[in-house]
């Protein structure tokens, strides 16, 4: 990872987008996309 990358995901996990962020990656995962779409 680099660092403007932990930056955001510093910042989404400390929001109040937080709780909602597993249930959005499933939902990627389950509409198949790419492991690496959802990682980013």
């Amino acid at each position: 990872m680099n660092s403007a990358h932990d930056h955001t995901l510093t910042w989404l996990l400390e929001s109040q987008l937080a709780p909602h962020v597993d249930a959005f990656m499933l939902h990627l995962f389950d509409c198949r996309y790419a492991s690496n779409t959802i990682n980013n």
